[in-house]
Formats: C-alpha cells, structure tokens, sequence
C-alpha cells in the first residue's frame, strides 16, 4: 500500500507542476506577452492594411493625448493610402506618447530626422511613405504587411517596439 500512495503522490504532483505551467502560459498569452519569442496574443489583430471601420467620433473615443484632434486625418489617410487609421495612431502614439512629445516639430512618428509644417502633413507623408516603401511588394524597406515585418526595419530592437504598436492597435479594436 505505501508503494501505492508514492506513486499516487508522484502522478498528482506532475499533474500539479504541469497545471500550474499552462496556467503560466495561458496568463502570459491574455497579457500579449513574447514566450519563447514568439508573440502571443489572446486576439487575432486586424490587418494594418484593412479600413479601421470607424468613424471620425469612434475613433477620438479611443485615442488619448493630442492624437485626439486628428482622428479626421488619420482616417483621410487610410482611404488614400490603404493603411488602418488605427494602426497609424497606435505608431504615432508609440512614437511620441500619443502626440504629447516630438523631438522635431510636428513629427508624432519619430520619422527619421524630420520636421513637418503641420502634424497634418506628418501623417499625410508618413502614411504614403510606409504605403511606398514598407507596404509595397517592390519597397525598399518590404519584410512582409505585418507589424512584427515593419518592426524590423521601424525600430529594430529587442521586440518591444512591436509588442507595444500591436498592444495599442489591438487594444483600439478590443478595448
């Protein structure tokens, strides 16, 4: 018989080990974190170059900061260039805290050494630069039409530019 309860013993605390381990697991998945650097969210995201389908007054419901005040242009920019007004401002937010900090005048997407007239025209230029060069099969800076693939050419870092765009886009169709 004590044979029997150490073998018992012995099962329940696999069983244990292992339930705790995928709670582990299925915790860091809700929280979008990168296990074994792979990124794990508890949602699908939505393609960057698919409508957001909002509108101007959904769109200022979800953004914060001074992004606010350009909903309308973020979504003017997603219907001439082809690339989710969400995803647009989740960079812009990335980028400058959303829209409350730029180390060159009007440039809310940290865009290499810039300065822009208006945040306007910085949304307006940065939207068809990332359409020519990161969304175009034939672009200079083309790794695929993903986050992670604009990522590595954007801010190629240790993967936390990535996990905090898609954090933001997601959290904007989720939220």
């Amino acid at each position: 018989m004590g044979k029997l309860k150490k073998i018992l013993t012995y099962i329940l605390t696999i069983f244990i080990v292992f339930g705790l381990c995928f709670l582990i697991l299925c915790g860091c998945v809700k929280m979008g974190m990168s296990i074994f650097g792979v990124e794990a969210f508890a949602y699908e995201l939505p393609s960057i170059e698919e409508p957001c389908g909002m509108s101007t007054e959904e769109l200022e419901a979800v953004l914060k900061g001074n992004l606010k005040n350009y909903a309308q242009e973020f979504l003017w920019a997603e219907e001439d260039y082809g690339i989710s007004a969400t995803f647009l401002c989740a960079v812009a937010a990335t980028e400058s805290g959303w829209g409350e900090h730029m180390f060159r005048p009007n440039n809310i997407f940290g865009f290499g050494r810039k300065s822009y007239n208006s945040i306007e025209h910085c949304i307006d230029h940065v939207a068809w630069y990332l359409r020519k060069h990161y969304l175009n099969k034939n672009g200079k800076y083309y790794r695929g039409g993903t986050i992670s693939d604009i990522g590595k050419i954007w801010c190629p870092d240790d993967g936390s530019w990535v996990r905090l765009v898609s954090g933001i886009y997601g959290g904007m169709h989720n939220g």
